[in-house]
C-alpha cells in the first residue's frame, strides 16, 4: 500500500494534495501561522533543513538532507520526515478515509493506543536507529495480535511519535511510540475491548493506555492520526485527593534541537512502512479510475 500512496502523490493528480485546504488562508510563511497547515509545513522544512545543515553530519542526516534539498514540484521525496510531503499524505490519507465511510462501511470508532515501549534519546545526538526500528517493530506486533485475539478485523490508523520530557525528573527523555486509528463499532464488544486492554496495560508513566471515543466523521481526527511529529510534552505527576498518583500533560513546547534532529533520523529510519498500519484494507482502482480503499475478500463484513 506505501508504494501505491505515494505513487498517487507523485502523479499529476497527486499534487492537488499539496495544495493548501479550504479555509487556509493564504499568508507569507512568518511566526505566526497555524500548525497544521501548508505554510506551517514549509516553514517546519526550512528550519529542518537549517538545522540538518548545522548539526554535526553523520551518515543518515547526510542522506536526510540531500533528500529533503532535492523534494520539490515534479520531484516530491514522499519522505515521512518531510513536512510538506507529510501535509499532502495526510490530505490523501484523509480523503481515502472519508471516501471508505461514505461506502457504507463504517469505521465509526477512534481508539488511541499508547504502550508502556520507549525510545530512549541521547545527550549527544547519537541516532538510535537499531533500537527505534526494534521497538516500532515490536509495537506493530503488539497491535496485531491484540487485534488478532480481539477479532478486530478492519484497523485504518498510523504510529506517532511524541517527545515525553520529565521536568522532575523521574524518566529520562524519550520518544513515545503509539499508535491511533479507527475501528469498527460492531467488532469493538465488550470482551474485544477487554483483550486490548489485556495487551496494552498501564505503568510507568502511561496512566491511561487505551482511549476509545466515537468518531465524528470529521476531517480533524484523520489528519491527527498521520500529522508530523513536532513538539514535546512536558509532562508532571499529580496526586489527587483521594487518588493515586497520576500523570498530566502540563505543557507542550517545541523540541530542542537535538530531540528534533533524532526524531527526524526515527522518521528516517523507521519512514511511511512503519508509520501507517492497516488490517483488512486495500487500495484499489475503480471504474472511475481512481484509488479508494476495499476491504480484503477473506475480511468479515
Amino acid at each position: 500500500m506505501i508504494k501505491t500512496l505515494e505513487s498517487i502523490l507523485r502523479t499529476e493528480a497527486g499534487d492537488g494534495f499539496f495544495k493548501r485546504l479550504p479555509g487556509e488562508a493564504k499568508s507569507a510563511v512568518g511566526r505566526n501561522v497555524r500548525r497544521g497547515t501548508k505554510a506551517a509545513a514549509v516553514r517546519s522544512k526550512r528550519l529542518i533543513i537549517k538545522r540538518l545543515r548545522r548539526a554535526q553530519p553523520n551518515a543518515i542526516r547526510n542522506e536526510l538532507l540531500a533528500i529533503l534539498c532535492a523534494c520539490r514540484k515534479g520531484r516530491r521525496c514522499c519522505h515521512a520526515a518531510c513536512p510538506v510531503c507529510t501535509y499532502a499524505m495526510q490530505n490523501l490519507l484523509t480523503a481515502l478515509m472519508q471516501d471508505f465511510r461514505g461506502v457504507g462501511i463504517q469505521l465509526d470508532t477512534c481508539m488511541t493506543l499508547i504502550p508502556r515501549l520507549r525510545i530512549l534519546l541521547s545527550e549527544a545526538e547519537s541516532p538510535q536507529g537499531e533500537d527505534a526500528i526494534k521497538i516500532v517493530e515490536h509495537l506493530r506486533a503488539k497491535l496485531e495480535r491484540a487485534f488478532d485475539e480481539a477479532g478486530v478485523t478492519l484497523v485504518f490508523g498510523s504510529i506517532d511519535y511524541d517527545v515525553n520530557e520529565f521536568p522532575q525528573g523521574q524518566f529520562k527523555a524519550h520518544i513515545k511510540p503509539h499508535f491511533h486509528g479507527t475501528v469498527r463499532s460492531s467488532e469493538l464488544t465488550n470482551s474485544s475491548d477487554k483483550i486490548i486492554r489485556k495487551n496494552f496495560k498501564s505503568g510507568g508513566s502511561v496512566n491511561v493506555p487505551v482511549l476509545v471515543e466515537k468518531f465524528d466523521g470529521r476531517d480533524e481526527w484523520g489528519r491527527y492520526m498521520f500529522k508530523s511529529p513536532d513538539r514535546r510534552k512536558l509532562r508532571k505527576q499529580v496526586a489527587p485527593k483521594d487518588r493515586a498518583s497520576t500523570w498530566l500533560d502540563s505543557q507542550y513546547k517545541p523540541q530542542t534541537v537535538a530531540q528534533h534532529l533524532q526524531q527526524l533520523e526515527i522518521l528516517h529510519l523507521t519512514g511511511w512502512k512503519l508509520r501507517i498500519f492497516t488490517r483488512g484494507l486495500s487500495l484499489r482502482r475503480n471504474r472511475f479510475d481512481t484509488w479508494q480503499l476495499h476491504v480484503l475478500h477473506h475480511t468479515k463484513n
